[in-house]
């Protein structure tokens, strides 16, 4: 199994998986204005991050920037059942889930 893999539907409602020996290294979703963007981050240790930025979309022309990231730790120090999510510097989480 993959150590990384993403998963989604299609337009027409059809699932759709990838990964493999090579795994997933990003996943881009975007409309024609905005999107998002997902990098993974396999960490020496054993952990997990995923880079979460947004972008301009199709349309657009300039930079992703950068919201946050989530990270998982395998240490056995991690609270609770879901990793933890880490706002970039100078930004404020607008909700916690």
């Amino acid at each position: 199994m993959s150590r990384f893999y993403v998963s989604g539907r299609l337009g027409n409602n059809t699932p759709f998986k990838a990964g493999g020996i090579r795994s997933v290294n990003d996943a881009h979703v975007r409309g024609w204005n905005g999107g998002i963007e997902v990098d993974t981050v396999a960490l020496a240790d054993g952990s997990d991050r995923f880079d979460v930025y947004m972008t301009p979309g199709s349309n657009g022309d300039g930079h992703r920037v950068l919201l946050g990231s989530v990270e998982s730790r395998n240490d056995g120090r991690q609270r609770g059942r879901f990793p933890r999510w880490r706002p970039a510097k100078g930004r404020k989480s607008v909700r916690k889930v």
